[in-house]
């Protein structure tokens, strides 16, 4: 894009300088859309992940919760997502600990 700016800028400057500025400021607003487009894109892109990463976590807590283990349930609050995800460390590092210990 900048590279079709420089080319037009010079064609144009060559042939009607007095046209220089206006194509600069076409060149800077087009920089600025594509700079917005590519800001809402990268934010809906963002809000896409954040979506799916919730919905893993909500489906980890209902198949915990199905599976009896203490402390899981659906939600969505902070401190107890947080919790939650101390409570499953801990189970992995029970876990580990244990199959560890088997093997010796």
């Amino acid at each position: 894009m900048v590279k079709k700016y420089k080319e037009a800028a010079q064609v144009m400057g060559m042939n009607r300088p007095h046209n220089t500025p206006i194509l600069e400021a076409k060149h800077t607003r087009d920089l600025h859309e594509s700079e917005e487009k590519y800001k809402v894109e990268l934010n809906r892109m963002d809000m896409k992940l954040v979506l799916e990463l919730d919905q893993k976590v909500s489906d980890q807590q209902v198949t915990l919760e199905k599976a009896g283990v203490p402390g899981f349930y659906v939600t969505n609050h902070p401190q107890e997502v947080r919790l939650q995800m101390y409570l499953l460390e801990f189970i992995l590092r029970l876990a580990n600990a244990v199959s560890g210990s088997a093997s010796l």
